[in-house]
């Protein structure tokens, strides 16, 4: 395995962490904000940070990146079994 590859591999497995963690943000966001709703005795809730849809969007732009690491992977070395 030459070290370009390990590089590929290395950014996709990077890419693949970062979107499982923007995922698990988004989860956690949206059982905090449910929490709050129902603690909440106004109707008014302020909900700080990212929404989990901007979390799900984050972690779809990654998972994307992987798709284009693996076509880069693939183009650099057709032997690859990357797809």
């Amino acid at each position: 395995m030459d070290l370009l590859l390990l590089h590929h591999v290395a950014q996709i497995a990077k890419a693949a962490q970062d979107a499982a963690a923007e995922l698990t943000a988004a989860l956690a966001r949206a059982v905090e904000n449910q929490r709050r709703q129902a603690a909440a005795t106004s109707r008014r809730v302020v909900l700080n940070g990212p929404t989990p849809q901007q979390l799900i969007e984050s972690a779809a732009d990654l998972l994307y990146r992987i798709s284009a690491l693996c076509d880069a992977v693939s183009r650099d070395r057709p032997e690859c079994p990357c797809r």
